[in-house]
């Protein structure tokens, strides 16, 4: 139950910092959301695999910690980061054929899912 809260906890800040950087972007450089979504998920990315190369051997910290930064944290930032994650998994431990059709899928499906959506509420 207490990996739950550091989730919880690590998803409010992750929310925050996200929605923050959308207010930047906008402010600062007058950029549309879509470009901050863009900067969100590069930024998100690339602190997924810093933070999973830091826990494979680099840093040794609590499983609490680590659901917390990569769950919540990170995923409260942005699910991409999580998506790339996976992909970079099923790649190192299955290979890349199943890495390359999950990546296809989530994009496809996803996209369909959503288009699928809309369509069913304008109708």
């Amino acid at each position: 139950m207490l990996k739950v809260i550091y989730v919880g906890f690590g998803g409010f800040i992750g929310s925050i910092l996200r929605y923050s950087l959308y207010i930047l972007t906008s402010n600062v450089f007058g950029y549309t959301s879509t470009v901050a979504t863009l900067f969100v998920n590069v930024i998100g990315c690339f602190l997924i695999g810093a933070v999973y190369q830091l826990l494979n051997g680099h840093l040794v910290i609590s499983e609490n910690l680590r659901v917390f930064i990569t769950i919540g944290l990170l995923g409260g930032f942005t699910t991409f980061s999580a998506f790339c994650i996976d992909a970079l998994l099923l790649y190192q431990n299955t290979g890349k054929i199943l890495a390359i059709t999950y990546v296809v899928l989530s994009l496809v499906l996803s996209l369909l899912a959503m288009l699928t959506g809309v369509w069913l509420i304008k109708s």
